[in-house]
């Protein structure tokens, strides 16, 4: 959350998170970030819907993730 966001996106409740990959909406690999205590700093990205895949130690999930830039 929270989505729409201005580019910081807090994870809660995904336990082990490892990494977050970030898709365009075309499903293309844009990048692999690291995540900070359940923070994505995402805010240099344009405006835009992106897909946000969450790899954990034991699970995965993808979301939809709203990007506003707010500059």
């Amino acid at each position: 959350y929270p989505n729409p966001s201005n580019g910081i996106v807090r994870i809660e409740n995904f336990a082990m998170l490892k990494q977050a990959e970030i898709y365009s909406q075309s499903g293309r690999l844009i990048s692999v970030v690291s995540v900070d205590n359940g923070t994505l700093n995402l805010g240099e990205y344009i405006s835009g819907v992106y897909i946000l895949k969450l790899i954990g130690e034991n699970q995965t999930a993808v979301r939809r993730l709203v990007i506003i830039d707010e500059h």
